[in-house]
C-alpha cells in the first residue's frame, strides 16, 4: 500500500488538488535538487501549516507517477545504448578482422584499404565509448532520481500531520 490507512484515489487525483499539484510539480522538476525540494516543503508548511494526510497521499502518488514515467524513459535509453554498444562491438571486431586481412596482403591498394579501415575502426571505437558513457550516465541518473524521490518523500512525511 502506498500510504497506510489511505482510501483508494483515482489515477491523477493529485492534479485536482492545487497544493498537491504545486508540490508535485516542484519536487519532481529535474532542475530542482533534493535540498531545494526539502526547502520548498518546509516553506510550504511554514506558510500553510503541516501537510494533511490526504494532501501528502496525493503528493506521493504524483511523485510516484512522475517518477515512473521518467524511469521508463531512462530504462529505454539504457536499453537502446546497450543494444547500440553490442552492435558497435561486433562492427569493431569485424573492422579488426578486415584490417588484419588487408595488412597481410601487403599491396599498395591493401595499404590504402587498411588506412580506411583503421579510420572507420577508430570512429566505431569512439562511438562505442560514447554509447558506454551514455548508458552509464543514464544509470547514474536513474539512481539519483530514485534517491531524490525517497529523500523528498521522507521530508514530506516529516511535515505531515
Amino acid at each position: 500500500m502506498l500510504w497506510p490507512g489511505a482510501t483508494p484515489e483515482p489515477e491523477n487525483a493529485w492534479h485536482e488538488n492545487l497544493a498537491a499539484r504545486h508540490l508535485v510539480d516542484f519536487l519532481t522538476a529535474s532542475e530542482n535538487s533534493p535540498a531545494m525540494g526539502e526547502r520548498e516543503i518546509a516553506d510550504f508548511t511554514a506558510k500553510n501549516g503541516p501537510v494533511t494526510g490526504e494532501t501528502a497521499l496525493l503528493v506521493v502518488s504524483g511523485m510516484v507517477e512522475r517518477g515512473n514515467v521518467l524511469r521508463r524513459v531512462l530504462l529505454k535509453g539504457i536499453k537502446d545504448q546497450i543494444i547500440r554498444s553490442h552492435v558497435l562491438a561486433d562492427v569493431v571486431a569485424e573492422d579488426s578482422r578486415k584490417l588484419d586481412a588487408a595488412e597481410q596482403q601487403g599491396t599498395s591498394d591493401a595499404q590504402q584499404q587498411a588506412a580506411a579501415i583503421k579510420e572507420a575502426r577508430r570512429q566505431n571505437l569512439a562511438a562505442l565509448d560514447d554509447a558506454d558513457d551514455t548508458a552509464a550516465g543514464l544509470c547514474r541518473r536513474l539512481v539519483y532520481d530514485e534517491a531524490k524521490l525517497r529523500r523528498l518523500a521522507a521530508a514530506l512525511k516529516a511535515h505531515t500531520q
